[in-house]
């Protein structure tokens, strides 16, 4: 009975006395244009009906273009609903001021006899005022003519103000009137991309939950809708509601959303914030990508801002911050004015109310409500002013939103340099936003601190790209960009960066196939690329490279990248890789995959990746659509752990030929992998790891893990893992103590990046930037470092056009003379080409496929070394070649850029021992022992002897040079001494043992300091 009563009352105020006068009011704005436009103009229209009588009149101030007149007369009532346009109903008039963006609408010009039909759309909400200008001919001022009543309010349906948001390009808009405890709504919507879902109790609703948030049904609206449930109307007859005074007050405090639920979007793919009739309503999504630098938090938000004339009403919900607000930061909530991808100061302090815990808030529209100076409104206007929540864990701010005029689907670009192909190690950073509104996109937002000046000769030096992350791709845009005076950090302003996009670049716009790019006289093909995708609550990156590969690298020209969006528990990847040396092996559950584990450790798949190949299956795309998985909480702390890896399988390389670990969004990446060939003093150690490093402005973060130490790690050693200053051929001292969890066996470990994050100084940048930092592994038996790695700017691929053995040359015959001093020189061809500094490793085998190095040295940058024939003629002992015989040994050249190693071409050479160079002359019952053969201080020597009586040690290093002489007297026939060895570089060294003047023997020993 209470509905009938309340069918009846709303009939009343639907349908009145058609004798009695009727008034109609228009709040004339950019924002109720059919899509929204973001103008600074306003205005208002009453229109008055008596009878048949319409009697028009009104205002309209600070139009961007000129009234044009030229479309039939500049202004109209059209028919249709709010979210809908339609065809003309009455042409107005309006006489305007001079400068032609302003006018009147006066009742002498605009009284009309009106045909029943526009009378009674009038009636039903079914006609609204359009105002043409030069700049935007489909209307620039619109609003809809609706009863007088006690207030207002009005919701643009968008995808974008979804939680989570909804990529998708319907749009409508809903009109609504209080009146008494009465409340009207009427509107329309179009292009929804699932169909319209009724069996979601009808379809369409009034949720209570602010801005930000989510909330349950209060109130069923009632749509009608098309034949192919696309599209549909809200009739203000099938939408007339009692509201009890708690519901007015939701109302008034913007806890009210409209929510219209789809077969695709099931969750809602069209929401409206209820508002004021604002002049201009802005939106923010709050991430902590959005900061500068950028913050991986779970928490989210939205906020919208009303302009009303020079005031602003905020209001929104954000939840879910990892600590509580910094309340003794300002309060801890602020607009500040900076466009996007620049910080900025505060400009206006927010009032929140918190909840319990402090790591949620709502912001009420009567707490927040501020008269805005000019500076402060332009500011707005031009997309300069953004929120920033500043918490306990992250002073700078956890989350921020950048307040963006409405809009279909927002797109988000962070500026870096890891992006560029080839990648860019840069200290510049910035960010980009995308509004898209039917087949308009506008971008606006900044970057800073270019390497070198803004190459404006390359086309203006900023553009946008159609091609995936991970490839590139023609130029499709051109962007323009407002220089510092430095000409090194820029802005891009929306009112220069509106572009028409075809159908195609639509597509590509929502495929995240376009990317802008900035190129600088320092970096000739791009210093900053920034791919534009959907917002999300944070976002992941996974570089592509043979170098990731575990538990060996893999030399491959191949690379390519994929982004993940993390919103809640859902996660789209996307990207693409190229150059592959063999076919993609889709044989092994489709190719590629995402697997389970650290950097430097391998994991089983846990979600197959759909990739759409080449021809020849050598290159292929991660497309969003087809890259879309759910994760359980586990697995979204495991991804935030470092936990995830992509692996690329081949024909060739079946275990794979790329990976890329995925890693938070940050300035610059840093990679190295961890081997004993790495070492100053290289090692045939099992071990094997790596490490990935992130910079995030100022911060660095490192995770990875490494496995097979030889003997103990060595935590009593500072912790038993650091970052060492030092290039590939040297050694330096500890300059960062990493944090290691060591496994029970002492022979495994894993860097957990939450506990190895380090605040840098300028110095200790630019030793990172300049590749000057090393990771040292300790273990007991090889003090000085088992495994080390040099950390080097991802992605990191093999030296190359590594140098071949000169001399001796290939095939060449040697005999070893009586004296042990003569010098062997080895030389090899010119250096290796790499990006990073080469060193060279020289090795020895007994077999041309060196599965067992008898011997290795490195020399560093020297592209040569000398060898006396008497360490010869021990390496040859070492081997087992007896005195007086001939043996052919394999060497080559190793080029080491300190984390990767590509060989040279082996060489051959036939050495003959001379019968007077015997290494070992020991006679029956003598002996001569050397221990430790492994030690960073003392070795003690043991010799018994039956003849001479001058004993002396002589200490060679590896290439046999003469380092030192001990001379020893015998007591009886016994030598007992301690040599001190600390003083000596690490490296590999020879004991000869010399008894009158006479070599007798030699033995081997490796000082690790």
């Amino acid at each position: 009975m209470k509905q009938f009563y309340l069918f009846l009352l709303s009939l009343l105020f639907i349908f009145p006395n058609i004798n009695a006068q009727e008034v109609f009011k228009a709040t004339l704005s950019g924002r109720h244009e059919v899509l929204p436009v973001h103008s600074d103009a306003s205005g208002n229209i009453q229109a008055t009906l008596t009878g048949n009588t319409l009697v028009v009149t009104g205002d309209f101030n600070n139009l961007e273009g000129l009234f044009d007149v030229t479309i039939a007369g500049g202004a109209h009532l059209h028919f249709g609903y709010a979210g809908e346009n339609g065809g003309i109903a009455v042409r107005l008039n309006a006489p305007l001021n001079l400068d032609g963006k302003s006018g009147q609408f006066l009742a002498l010009a605009n009284t009309f006899t009106i045909p029943d039909s526009v009378a009674t759309a009038l009636r039903e909400r079914r006609i609204y005022a359009n105002l043409h200008s030069t700049v935007y001919g489909g209307g620039e001022l619109r609003g809809q003519l609706l009863p007088q009543a006690d207030a207002y309010y009005y919701m643009n349906l968008l995808g974008s103000n979804e939680v989570p948001v909804a990529m998708t390009t319907a749009a409508g808009a809903l009109a609504m009137e209080v009146r008494g405890d009465s409340l009207y709504v009427s509107g329309a919507f179009s292009g929804l991309e699932g169909d319209f879902d009724a069996n979601i109790a009808g379809g369409a609703h009034l949720h209570t939950a602010m801005a930000g948030a989510n909330g349950m049904v209060d109130i069923f609206l009632n749509a009608a809708t098309s034949a192919d449930l696309r599209s549909g109307t809200f009739a203000v007859a099938d939408n007339a509601f009692l509201l009890s005074a708690d519901q007015k007050l939701r109302l008034e405090q913007r806890a009210y959303y409209a929510n219209l639920h789809s077969t695709k979007f099931p969750g809602g793919e069209l929401r409206g914030q209820a508002s004021t009739m604002a002049q201009t309503l802005f939106r923010a999504h709050l991430s902590g990508s959005n900061e500068n630098p950028t913050v991986v938090s779970s928490a989210s938000g939205s906020i919208q801002a009303e302009l009303v004339g020079d005031s602003l009403i905020v209001s929104g919900r954000f939840d879910g911050l990892e600590s509580a607000v910094a309340t003794d930061i300002a309060g801890g909530l602020h607009l500040h004015t900076a466009l996007a991808g620049s910080n900025g100061p505060v400009s206006i302090i927010l009032d929140a109310t918190f909840d319990s815990d402090m790591q949620g808030g709502t912001l009420e529209p009567g707490q927040n409500s501020f008269a805005l100076t000019s500076e402060q409104r332009t500011a707005l206007m031009t997309r300069g002013m953004y929120i920033n929540i500043h918490t306990i864990g992250n002073t700078g701010g956890e989350l921020r939103g950048q307040l963006l005029p409405e809009a279909q689907i927002v797109f988000h670009g962070n500026l870096l340099g890891i992006f560029e192909i080839p990648h860019v190690t840069t200290t510049a950073y910035g960010a980009l936003k995308g509004e898209l509104l039917g087949d308009q996109l506008i971008i606006s937002g900044s970057y800073n601190n270019l390497s070198g000046n803004l190459n404006i000769d390359i086309a203006g030096g900023a553009h946008l790209h159609t091609a995936p992350i991970g490839a590139t791709g023609d130029v499709s845009f051109l962007l323009t960009s407002d220089l510092d005076l430095d000409m090194r950090s820029g802005a891009f302003q929306a009112s220069q960066n509106k572009f028409t996009l075809d159908a195609t670049q639509v597509a590509d716009l929502r495929a995240r196939n376009i990317y802008a790019n900035i190129h600088s006289l320092a970096e000739g093909a791009g210093e900053l690329r920034a791919q534009l995708v959907q917002e999300a609550d944070y976002y992941f990156t996974a570089p592509l490279s043979g170098a990731s590969e575990t538990p060996l690298p893999v030399d491959t020209e191949a690379k390519g990248m994929l982004i993940f969006e993390v919103t809640g528990n859902k996660i789209v990847s996307h990207g693409a890789f190229a150059d592959l040396g063999s076919a993609v092996d889709s044989t092994i559950v489709g190719g590629a995959h995402l697997h389970g584990a650290m950097a430097g450790s391998s994991g089983g798949v846990v979600y197959p990746l759909d990739a759409t190949f080449s021809a020849d299956a050598t290159a292929g795309t991660f497309v969003a659509a087809d890259n879309v998985f759910d994760f359980t909480s586990g697995q979204l702390e495991t991804l935030r752990d470092r936990g995830f890896y992509v692996n690329v399988h081949t024909a060739n390389v079946g275990s794979g030929e790329l990976r890329g670990q995925a890693l938070a969004m940050a300035n610059a990446y840093f990679t190295t992998t961890l081997s004993g060939l790495n070492e100053t003093t290289p090692n045939s150690s099992p071990a094997l790891g790596a490490m990935k490093l992130e910079l995030n402005g100022d911060v660095l973060l490192a995770s990875g893990s490494f496995n097979n130490l030889q003997s103990d790690f060595n935590s009593a050693l500072a912790g038993g893992a650091h970052l060492h200053t030092a290039g590939p051929g040297g050694n330096g001292d500890v300059d960062i103590l990493l944090s290691t969890n060591v496994a029970a066996d002492l022979k495994a470990g894993v860097f957990p990046v939450d506990s190895n994050q380090f605040t840098l100084d300028s110095v200790q940048m630019m030793t990172l930037i300049n590749e000057g930092y090393y990771a040292n592994i300790h273990s007991v038996n090889i003090a000085s470092g088992e495994i080390r790695g040099q950390v080097l700017e991802e992605i990191n691929l093999f030296p190359d056009n590594v140098p071949a053995i000169l001399s001796p040359t290939d095939g060449a015959m040697v005999s070893l003379g009586v004296d042990l001093s003569t010098l062997l020189n080895v030389t090899w061809a010119d250096e290796a080409t790499d990006n990073n500094e080469v060193v060279y490793i020289w090795q020895v085998a007994t077999s041309s496929s060196f599965d067992t190095i008898a011997f290795q040295t490195n020399v560093g940058a020297a592209t040569s070394l000398d060898l006396t024939f008497g360490a010869l003629d021990t390496l040859l002992a070492s081997l087992g070649v007896e005195a007086n015989a001939n043996a052919t040994i394999y060497h080559r050249v190793v080029a080491s850029d300190g984390a990767n190693q590509t060989a040279g071409m082996p060489s051959q050479a036939s050495f003959t021992r001379a019968v007077t160079s015997t290494s070992d002359l020991l006679t029956a019952g003598t002996t001569f022992l050397v221990y430790p053969t492994i030690t960073n201080a003392d070795v003690r020597i043991e010799a018994s002897l039956n003849q001479g009586e001058q004993v002396g040690i002589r200490l060679y290093n590896a290439i046999g040079q003469p380092v030192q002489q001990y001379q020893f007297r015998l007591q009886g026939q016994k030598l007992v001494q301690v040599i001190d060895l600390s003083n000596q570089l690490e490296g590999m060294y020879f004991l000869q043992l010399l008894v009158d003047g006479q070599h007798v023997s030699t033995r081997r020993v490796i000082v690790k300091n």
